[in-house]
């Protein structure tokens, strides 16, 4: 995919987007941009004030993010280091909030298990096929049937953010996990 096609993927707010004109010179015939407005990116000095990161550890993260993806975007509404900051460095309830969004993103107050079975399915996915073990379909529902037990124990069929957030903080063994994610970047 060419430049202008991915920058023409980055998500702009409506009132910055620019019209789409027909390249003649384009030998593909593809749609090019007439005016590509772009947000500046964060100053240092505000990436440090809205994350947990120093200034090494920032440049180190757009060093490696450049490294790996040199004219890949993120606009300011991905908040790519602000969600790294949390789960690298941020505090249990910081943490607890993020991945409680991650569950209910529409922020309906209310986690339903379908939804826990997509992230769960999703994270199996990311971790690959050569994850051991390897879950099957049915080993899938019956882990989400059993977080979905736990996190709603009186079966009302949805978790509360309360309840969620609530056995978070209860659970030795969540504490644990969630502690794990705190990495310090090398300098």
């Amino acid at each position: 995919m060419g430049t202008i096609k991915r920058r023409a993927a980055v998500a702009l707010d409506a009132s910055n987007h620019a019209p789409l004109i027909k390249s003649g010179s384009d030998p593909d015939n593809t749609y090019t941009l007439a005016r590509l407005q772009l947000k500046k990116p964060l100053s240092l000095k505000q990436a440090m004030k809205d994350t947990h990161f120093s200034s090494a550890e920032i440049k180190t993260l757009y060093r490696a993010f450049k490294d790996t993806s040199p004219t890949a975007l993120i606009d300011r509404d991905t908040e790519f280091v602000k969600t790294l900051s949390i789960l690298c460095k941020g505090g249990l309830e910081e943490k607890f909030e993020w991945i409680y969004k991650l569950y209910d993103p529409t922020n309906s107050g209310f986690i339903h298990w379908e939804r826990l079975f997509y992230i769960i399915t999703a994270i199996d996915d990311l971790i690959g096929m050569k994850a051991k073990p390897r879950y099957t379909r049915e080993q899938r529902v019956q882990r989400a049937d059993e977080i979905f037990q736990k996190f709603d124990p009186h079966g009302t069929g949805m978790i509360t953010k309360q309840q969620f957030l609530d056995i978070c903080r209860s659970d030795k063994s969540i504490c644990d996990s969630i502690f794990s994610l705190h990495t310090i970047l090398p300098k």
